[in-house]
């Protein structure tokens, strides 16, 4: 793990929005939305990426989680057991899994 950088005043998050494979503003602020409020003292629920293949769910996931957490690993593998994913839940504010590797 690696620290995050301080924040500085003056950005924008429609930096980030050529980065998002999102089509549209509606879902843009569902998106941008989903992840205000990370991180909090409680979970909350964030986006479920779906999509077919090559539609960019990787790297919009990889850049969400770099954003909230410097975690060495980008993805786990999908838990074999409830009690996995608890104890992944609990230790990432991003849980993301490659359900292709199951």
């Amino acid at each position: 793990m690696e620290a995050l950088p301080v924040p500085v005043r003056g950005g924008s998050l429609e930096l980030l929005r050529p980065f998002v494979n999102v089509a549209g503003d509606e879902p843009w602020h569902l998106f941008v939305g989903s992840d205000r409020g990370l991180p909090t003292e409680r979970p909350v629920p964030g986006p479920v990426l779906h999509g077919e293949q090559g539609s960019a769910k990787s790297t919009t996931t990889r850049i969400v989680r770099q954003l909230v957490t410097r975690a060495a690993q980008p993805f786990g593998l999908s838990p074999r057991e409830e009690q996995d994913l608890l104890i992944a839940a609990r230790n990432n504010w991003v849980v993301a899994f490659d359900t292709s590797a199951t």
